[in-house]
C-alpha cells in the first residue's frame, strides 16, 4: 500500500502544494495536515509503526515527518530491514532511498537537523548525551565501513569525532584515526480526517483523502 504524506510546517511548501505534486505518483491514501499539531504528530508516529513489508511512504522531503534526526535514522533502518519503501518526490520524479548511497542519506540527515534549528536557541541547547543506542552505533559503524568520515557520522549524531571514536571502536586509536580526529574537532492544527475520494477538491482542511492507486 503507499501512502501519501503532506504536512505543512517551518521552511516546507504548503501541504497543497505537496499533495500536488504527490498526485503525480499516486497513492491509496493521502494524509494532509496544514498545521500538525502534537497528536497529530504522535498519529502519524503510531502509523509509521504500522507499516509492513512491501508498503510504501510517498512524501516530498523528509522533514515533513518532523522527527528528530535520531529518530529518524532508527526509522529509515527498519524501513530498509523491513522492507518498507520511502519514496521522495519532487518535479523530476521520485528516489527511492533504499538505493541512495550513504553519502545522499548523510546529506539528508543534515538537512533534517537544520529544520530543528529555529526551533530552540543556542542557550536552550543542552550539550548531547554521549550514549546512543546499540542500533545507532550499529548504523555509526557501518557508514564508517563505507567510508565516511567520523566529522559527518559526528554531525548525523550530534556528537564529536573523538567521542564517536571512543564509542564504535573503543580507545583503540590508529595514527590515522587521531589525525583525521584532530582536523575534524578543528575544521578551518486539528487532527486529519478521512474523506472519500470526491472530496478531495476541499483544500482547507487537514485530512486524509482514500484514492485509487497508480496504474503500473
Amino acid at each position: 500500500m503507499r501512502y501519501a504524506i503532506a504536512r505543512g510546517g517551518v521552511g516546507l511548501a504548503p501541504a497543497s502544494v505537496q499533495r500536488d505534486r504527490l498526485q503525480s505518483m499516486g497513492f491509496d491514501m493521502l494524509l494532509q495536515e496544514d498545521s500538525p499539531t502534537r497528536e497529530s504528530q504522535k498519529a502519524l508516529t503510531h502509523l509509521l509503526a504500522r507499516l509492513r513489508a512491501d508498503d510504501e511512504v510517498a512524501l516530498c522531503s523528509l522533514e515533513v515527518l518532523q522527527l528528530q534526526t535520531a529518530d529518524l535514522v532508527l526509522l529509515l533502518q527498519r524501513f530498509q530491514e523491513t522492507g518498507i519503501k520511502i519514496l521522495l518526490v519532487d518535479t523530476l520524479g521520485a528516489e527511492d532511498l533504499s538505493r541512495s548511497s550513504a553519502a545522499r542519506l548523510l546529506d539528508l540527515m543534515s538537512r533534517n537537523e537544520l529544520s530543528w534549528a529555529p526551533r530552540s536557541s543556542g542557550a536552550e541547547r543542552k550539550r548531547p548525551s554521549l550514549k546512543l543506542t546499540r542500533y545507532q552505533i550499529h548504523y555509526a559503524r557501518e557508514l564508517r565501513r563505507r567510508g565516511e568520515s567520523l566529522r559527518a557520522i559526528g554531525l548525523l549524531f550530534q556528537i564529536s569525532p573523538g567521542d564517536l571514536q571512543t564509542l564504535i571502536v573503543g580507545d583503540r586509536v590508529g595514527l590515522a584515526h587521531k589525525a583525521e580526529i584532530s582536523s575534524d574537532q578543528n575544521p578551518s492544527a486539528s487532527s486529519p480526517v478521512f474523506l472519500a475520494e470526491g472530496d478531495l477538491a476541499n483544500q482547507n482542511a487537514p485530512q486524509a483523502v482514500q484514492n485509487r492507486p497508480a496504474n503500473g
